[in-house]
C-alpha cells in the first residue's frame, strides 16, 4: 500500500542508519579470520538488504557451523528486544505510537531513556564514575556537529558505496560464522 511503513521504508528513514551511510559513525576496528573491518556492524532479519553494515539470520541453515551461528544471531537479537522492552515498561513514551513525532525528537528520546536507563542501574549499583569532561568534549567521534558540516557529497557517496557493498557484508557474514564455530570449540573443551 503507498504510503506504509515497513522495514525497508525504515531503514531508508532511519537517522541511524542516515549517520552509517554519511559515515558519522564512532569509529571501529576489529579483526576476524584475519580480515580487518573498520565499520560496525547490526543484526538484522532477512528482510534488510545486503549492506556491509548489517549481519542478517540464515533462514534454513544447512551444516551445524550455519546451524550453531544462526542460534547465536536470533539469541542475541531476542536480548535486543527485551532490552528494549525493559525500555518501554519503564518509560511510558516509548509505549505510544510515535508517527506524529519529527525524527530527530524520536532519536533524542530513544537515547535520553537509554541514558537515564543506565543512570538508574548505575544508581542502583551505588556506583561512581567520574567522566573526564575535556576529553568528552574535545572528542572528535563525539562531536558529530562539525563532522557534519565538513561531509562532501563526494565522501558520502563513496561511504555509501561501501555500505552497499554485498560482497563485504557476505564476507562478514562468513568469517562471523567460522569466528562463533571457533569460539564453540575453545567453550566446548
Amino acid at each position: 500500500m503507498p504510503g506504509s511503513t515497513n522495514d525497508i521504508n525504515v531503514l531508508q528513514r532511519s537517522p541511524l542508519f542516515a549517520d552509517v551511510n554519511c559515515g558519522r559513525t564512532p569509529p571501529v576496528q576489529f579483526e576476524i579470520n584475519s580480515r580487518k573491518y573498520t565499520t560496525g556492524y547490526y543484526l538484522a532479519d532477512g528482510i534488510y538488504p545486503p549492506l556491509s553494515t548489517l549481519v542478517q539470520t540464515i533462514p534454513a541453515p544447512v551444516g551445524q557451523k550455519r546451524k550453531h551461528f544462526a542460534k547465536q544471531q536470533e539469541a542475541a537479537r531476542k536480548d535486543v528486544e527485551r532490552a528494549f522492552g525493559v525500555l518501554m515498561a519503564r518509560f511510558a513514551i516509548l509505549k505510544n505510537p510515535a508517527r506524529l513525532w519529527h525524527k530527530d525528537d524520536l532519536a533524542i528520546i530513544i537515547r535520553a531513556c537509554i541514558i537515564l536507563h543506565n543512570m538508574v542501574i548505575e544508581y542502583q549499583r551505588d556506583a561512581s564514575i567520574e567522566v573526564d569532561r575535556d576529553t568528552w568534549n574535545n572528542d572528535e567521534t563525539l562531536n558529530m556537529g562539525t563532522y557534519r558540516d565538513n561531509v562532501n557529497f563526494t565522501a558520502f557517496l563513496e561511504h555509501y558505496e561501501d555500505v552497499h557493498n554485498a560482497a563485504v557484508h557476505l564476507q562478514l557474514q562468513e568469517d562471523l560464522i567460522e569466528h562463533v564455530w571457533i569460539v564453540k570449540g575453545e567453550e566446548d573443551d
